[in-house]
């Protein structure tokens, strides 16, 4: 399973309230969970370093991908 966020955005309750739904759906079978942080080249290292570490806090995530069309 595959979660897109658009790391210009900050994270807000609707971003954590899907990490939420995803960590029920995740303990329901044996999903491998993949954080996929998108348009990268809006944003300074250490804010996509801080996104990543909101969002997988509590290692929900099986890896995590920075992607950008630009770069």
């Amino acid at each position: 399973m595959l979660y897109l966020v658009d790391a210009a955005h900050r994270v807000d309750s609707d971003v954590l309230h899907t990490v939420a739904q995803i960590r029920k759906i995740s303990l329901e079978g044996k999903h491998q969970l993949l954080l996929v942080l998108n348009k990268a080249d809006l944003v300074t290292r250490d804010l996509i370093m801080q996104r990543v570490n909101e969002l997988s806090a509590d290692n929900l995530f099986h890896d995590v991908f920075v992607i950008s069309a630009l770069k």
